[in-house]
C-alpha cells in the first residue's frame, strides 16, 4: 500500500524495511548496548533519507522500530538507552504529517522466506500485541489527529483512496 499511496500522491517511496536491523541485532546475543547503538544508527540513516525529500511514504516508522526495541531489550542498562531511543523516536516523528494504522489480522500470516533474517512469530495474538503497541506509540508520538486508522470493512482495494481522501493540504 505505501508504495501505492506514493505513487499517486506523487511522493517518494521510502522502503525502510526492517530485516537489516533484525539480521544485526541477533549478533548482540545480551550486548544492550551494541544493540541500542544499532537501533540508533538506522534511526539517523532514515533521518536523512526523509530530511532529503519534500514528501514521503514509508512502510514503516520509528514506531515498529521502537516496538521491536520494547519486545528484545533487557538487562541493567536497558532503562537508560530505552528513554533515550523513545526521546529519539518521538522528536523525530514530530514532523510526520500522518501515520495509517491497517486494520489487525488482514495480512495473512506467513512464515518467513528461507534465509530471511529475525523471527516471524505466527502466533495471531501475538500479532495482536504488536498491532497494539504500534498503533499506541504512534498515538503517543505524533497524537489522535495525525493517526488514521483504516477501518475493518474497509476492503484494501479501496484502502488507498480512503486515505488520499484525508492527507492534509
Amino acid at each position: 500500500m505505501a508504495r501505492t499511496l506514493a505513487e499517486r500522491s506523487g511522493a517518494d517511496y521510502l522502503k525502510v524495511g526492517l530485516a537489516p536491523l533484525l539480521e544485526r541485532i541477533s549478533l548482540y546475543h545480551g550486548d544492550v548496548a551494541g544493540m541500542a547503538a544499532e537501533f540508533e544508527q538506522l534511526l539517523e540513516q532514515r533521518r536523512q533519507v526523509e530530511a532529503g525529500s519534500s514528501a514521503f511514504v514509508a512502510d514503516r516508522s520509528p514506531a515498529d522500530m521502537l516496538a521491536i526495541w520494547l519486545a528484545l531489550q533487557d538487562g541493567p542498562e536497558a532503562g537508560k538507552l530505552t528513554a533515550a531511543l523513545h526521546a529519539a523516536c518521538a522528536r523525530h516523528m514530530a514532523g510526520y504529517g500522518m501515520i495509517v494504522i491497517p486494520p489487525f489480522g488482514v495480512f495473512p500470516l506467513r512464515p518467513k522466506d528461507a534465509g530471511q533474517p529475525g523471527v516471524r512469530n505466527l502466533q495471531p495474538w501475538v500479532q495482536l500485541l504488536s498491532h497494539g503497541l504500534i498503533t499506541g506509540l504512534a498515538l503517543h508520538f505524533v497524537g489522535m489527529q495525525k493517526v488514521l486508522s483504516i477501518p475493518r470493512d474497509l476492503p484494501p482495494d479501496a484502502w488507498c483512496d480512503f486515505v488520499l481522501a484525508r492527507v492534509p493540504g
